[in-house]
């Protein structure tokens, strides 16, 4: 509990990412040692929703540095959000739920520019595995009603994949379609 609260006043009040994603980790090292039980549910869904918030700031941070102390920030930080969807939707309560489908929009734009920009620096297959994961995001069942099918995210991936070479996977995407 320490833990957390450390995390959120490093993030929300000294904006310190460096020091919330540590106390953030140490509070997940913990969680994990008890393999999620005997935690809170009000600290386990308070942990899930600033993990994601933490993982996500990093990642769009202007500064390298920060934005470099976890390459993953902006997977870890949707898993983190979905979880917490799922999670509370288990439980019967929205306590962080409807902050985090307001992020998880956010985090899928910022994979599909993520995308781009490795199309343009012509890694095919970094940019079909991003594109993906925008579609993958979008579709989640834990967003319930405001799931969609991002169809212009897949056929994209289909036509990165078959710029890359794969024209297996290419093949799966344009017949789906």
């Amino acid at each position: 509990k320490p833990l957390i609260s450390d995390a959120v006043l490093s993030v929300d009040t000294r904006n310190d990412l460096v020091g919330a994603k540590e106390f953030i980790d140490k509070a997940g090292a913990i969680i994990d040692q008890k393999g999620g039980v005997d935690v809170d549910p009000k600290q386990m869904s308070k942990y899930l929703f600033y993990k994601g918030k933490i993982y996500y700031r990093l990642s769009i941070s202007d500064d390298p540095a920060i934005k470099n102390l976890e390459p993953n920030a902006l997977e870890i930080a949707a898993d983190s959000y979905l979880k917490l969807v799922e999670f509370e939707n288990r439980l019967g309560t929205k306590r962080y739920t409807d902050d985090a489908l307001l992020e998880i929009p956010y985090l899928a734009q910022s994979i599909n520019a993520r995308a781009y920009d490795k199309y343009e620096a012509k890694d095919f297959a970094g940019a079909s595995a991003d594109f993906i994961k925008t579609y993958e995001l979008k579709k989640n069942p834990a967003l319930g009603a405001g799931a969609r099918y991002d169809t212009t995210s897949y056929y994209y991936a289909g036509v990165m994949y078959n710029l890359a070479g794969d024209t297996t996977n290419a093949l799966k995407i344009f017949t789906d379609v």
